[in-house]
């Protein structure tokens, strides 16, 4: 617990100094650029790595693929929330530290994430969750990544790179990320 507290810890004084040193870029923007869309929704397709699982020849990585929809609130052009859920679309066993199998069978990941654009083409998002799922459910940390590409027509396309840190399982998540507005520019 320690260490995921560390974890976050650093991840967010990284994030800290980095909005420090993009001060100047913000003061670039022009006022067109000023108006947000506040309401979004995100489809997220892509691949969860199992790194502990198990099968009949002993422990391996498993490639589980994911989908996920995400509503997000932007709070001005740089943070937001977001409320983001991910679909396992598969079943799986993994080891836990009593050296016993625990199966996995298409876990959901739920967690309401705080995100910082950066710059306008990357940003990081960080945030509590759970991992429901029929066997056995866990607190979870959602921490992440995205590179994005916005149109403006209320159109984004990002790369995502993302990790859920579970007492049993930690697992990182990649693929892509098609967010939509759903509000007019203010």
């Amino acid at each position: 617990m320690k260490s995921i507290i560390l974890l976050i810890a650093i991840f967010l004084g990284s994030v800290n100094f980095i909005s420090l040193l993009s001060q100047e870029h913000l003061a670039e923007e022009d006022s067109e650029h000023q108006k947000i869309r506040h309401h979004w929704i995100n489809l997220f397709t892509g691949y969860t790595l199992i790194n502990e699982a198990v099968s009949e020849d002993g422990t391996e990585i498993n490639i589980v693929p994911t989908l996920g929809i995400d509503y997000e609130y932007k709070l001005n052009h740089r943070m937001s929330l977001a409320w983001v859920n991910e679909f396992e679309l598969s079943t799986y066993a993994v080891e836990t530290d009593q050296s016993e199998e625990l199966e996995r069978s298409f876990a959901i990941v739920s967690a309401l994430v705080f995100s910082y654009d950066i710059f306008p083409f990357w940003g990081v998002f960080a945030g509590p969750g759970y991992e429901f799922e029929e066997n056995e459910s866990f607190y979870t940390t959602k921490l992440g990544t995205e590179f994005m590409k916005e149109f403006d027509s209320g159109w984004v396309i990002a790369l995502s790179l993302s990790i859920d840190i579970k007492e049993v399982n930690t697992s990182p998540s990649f693929g892509v990320v098609v967010k939509r507005a759903l509000s007019k520019p203010k």
